[in-house]
């Protein structure tokens, strides 16, 4: 299968979960499903909380904001496993392993998953022909990144703040996503440095559209090399497989890392794996996602 076909077919399991989309099935903790959560930036979506187990006043707990929410607690079908995130959470916790934490889930936009989840700011590093064709076919004319942005941390995070006991502090604000969903955290953490702490970035889409495009992923390149935060208070997760779509990732996660080594990022704040044989699927990401909990909220940090 070509990596356009792939590209397509993930995205569609995307607005698959999206359009069956229920109160999540859990086996540990409890969920605050909020339905059809309205902004005046972008489309209404659901938003899914979890809390641990023994969630209670008399504490504060980090929050880890999710891309792609419809798909990281119970399995879509039986070709389409979820991340299982709350049974990960829970194990690492109760091993102490992790700080305390809550997830706040947000489900992508099946219209706009595509135009809210790319780096709009790297429309500018790239030649008019390939900025006026990404601009009219993966994000249909609508360049939405900012407002999801503005959404995220104007409407979501007050609101989180306001009805959960959670640290306002940007070290217990962290970022998580796969795919397209890492490449906005990334660019959350960018444009946001002084509201979050981190970001989780797993087989992140370095090509940022439905096309194998050098050109498309140089300019998002050179986005982050330009607003990437120096390394003294920010921690970054990435990590990749070998084959499927994630097998074209290495050469532009290896740039990846060379840029932010020459920002000041170091071995205590920055990781980049490689996970042999593995692809671009919800399976594998929440099976090694306890690696990337572990460097961003260990229970040692």
């Amino acid at each position: 299968m070509s990596l356009s076909l792939r590209i397509l077919a993930f995205a569609l399991f995307c607005v698959s979960a999206i359009a069956g989309a229920q109160i999540p099935r859990i086996t540990s903790g409890t969920i605050s499903h909020y339905e059809k959560f309205d902004s005046k930036y972008v489309d209404a979506r659901n938003i899914d909380v979890w809390l641990p187990e023994g969630y209670g006043p008399g504490e504060k707990y980090s929050v880890i904001y999710m891309q792609d929410g419809q798909t990281l607690f119970d399995d879509q079908d039986a070709d389409h496993p979820g991340w299982k995130i709350d049974e990960r959470i829970s194990e690492l916790v109760s091993e102490r392993r992790l700080g305390k934490c809550i997830v706040v889930a947000i489900a992508s936009s099946p219209k706009w998953r595509w135009s809210e989840y790319f780096p709009q700011g790297a429309l500018k590093y790239m030649a008019p022909d390939v900025r006026a064709d990404v601009f009219e076919t993966s994000l249909m004319s609508l360049p939405q990144s900012d407002n999801y942005l503005h959404f995220l941390t104007k409407e979501l995070m007050p609101f989180i703040g306001k009805r959960f006991n959670v640290y306002k502090d940007p070290k217990h604000n962290i970022l998580a996503g796969s795919s397209m969903g890492a490449l906005i955290s990334l660019t959350a953490l960018c444009e946001y440095p002084k509201l979050f702490g981190g970001a989780i970035c797993m087989s992140t889409h370095w090509q940022g559209t439905q096309k194998n495009s050098d050109a498309v992923a140089q300019a998002i390149q050179d986005y982050f090399r330009a607003k990437l935060p120096k390394g003294k208070e920010h921690r970054l997760y990435f990590d990749h497989g070998t084959v499927d779509m994630d097998a074209g990732y290495k050469p532009w996660q290896d740039m990846m890392d060379l840029n932010s080594l020459r920002l000041g990022y170091g071995l205590k704040n920055y990781a980049s794996r490689t996970f042999e044989g593995e692809g671009h699927s919800a399976a594998f990401w929440g099976k090694r996602f306890h690696y990337a909990l572990e460097f961003m909220l260990g229970a040692a940090r």
